[in-house]
């Protein structure tokens, strides 16, 4: 979703096919990869393209109860 930071409408960008259970976002500027967390898949880190929302890798599985 795209949130516009004026008015606080948010916009469906696209649907990754994730869980209803994410535990974290993270954005890295630096090269403009966006970080989840699936919670609902042992912890599951992915990145997601965040043009168009979908998945592009999955990186892995954490190994860590809940960790936000």
């Amino acid at each position: 979703m795209t949130i516009d930071s004026t008015t606080g409408v948010t916009s469906l960008v696209g649907d990754p096919g994730l869980s209803n259970y994410i535990e974290g976002l993270a954005f890295r500027p630096t090269d403009g990869k966006l970080y989840a967390i699936d919670a609902y898949d042992s912890d599951q880190l992915v990145i997601l393209d965040p043009a168009n929302g979908s998945l592009v890798q999955v990186v892995g599985s954490l190994g860590v109860p809940g960790p936000y």
